[in-house]
């Protein structure tokens, strides 16, 4: 693997984390597509992708969608790289993502690639 330069490294904004009540966090991720979604058909995907330590929910709005990432606090690797797969899964469904957090797929295209090569560890 080839090194990069620093200047070349760009970061994603994370959503704002939210501490709930009853001790879990939440961020809501926005995401747009090309064309129109489906809800029942998105909340299937999401059901699909359900994580022990992660749950999805999504207000779907034409085709844009608010994505809701609930874990456990303290647990935002694992929240990340679930999301990041989320994604993957829906891309393949709905087709490519145009924005996330409101930048375009280029500037963020790169976490595909290292979530789908670097899983966090189960613990036993």
């Amino acid at each position: 693997m080839g090194a990069y330069h620093v200047a070349s490294i760009q970061t994603l904004p994370v959503p704002q984390v939210e501490r709930c009540s009853d001790g879990t966090c939440a961020m809501i991720w926005h995401v747009q597509f090309t064309s129109a979604l489906i809800s029942n058909d998105f909340d299937t995907v999401l059901k699909e992708a359900q994580h022990p330590k992660i749950s999805f929910s999504s207000q779907v709005e034409g085709s844009s969608a608010a994505v809701t990432v609930g874990f456990p606090e303290g647990d935002y690797t694992t929240a990340y790289d679930e999301t990041f797969q989320l994604l993957r899964s829906l891309e393949k469904r709905f087709g490519k993502v145009v924005t996330l957090e409101g930048f375009p797929r280029k500037k963020w295209g790169m976490q595909f690639v290292i979530s789908r090569h670097v899983r966090p560890k189960e613990h036993a």
